[in-house]
């Protein structure tokens, strides 16, 4: 229940401050798990289904959000 609970608040910033996955995030984000799997960039993005690109997708998004909390944090 507290993970629903945190989903929701994640997606609900995500919304509220306009956080979308930039197509650079993304491909950055291919191409390091290409090179941590030892495949070419273009290659490997050939094998990916589109779930496993949403998932990349929602991985970017996920670390945009981290970044975003981080630099409104006042309580470091």
């Amino acid at each position: 229940q507290q993970t629903v609970k945190t989903r929701l608040v994640m997606e609900a910033i995500i919304k509220a401050e306009h956080i979308e996955p930039k197509k650079e995030e993304v491909d950055a984000k291919i191409a390091e798990i290409a090179k941590q799997q030892n495949q070419e960039t273009e290659a490997f993005t050939k094998t990916l289904n589109p779930s496993q690109m949403d998932y990349i997708v929602n991985m970017v998004v996920s670390e945009s959000l981290v970044a975003y909390l981080k630099s409104v944090n006042r309580f470091e």
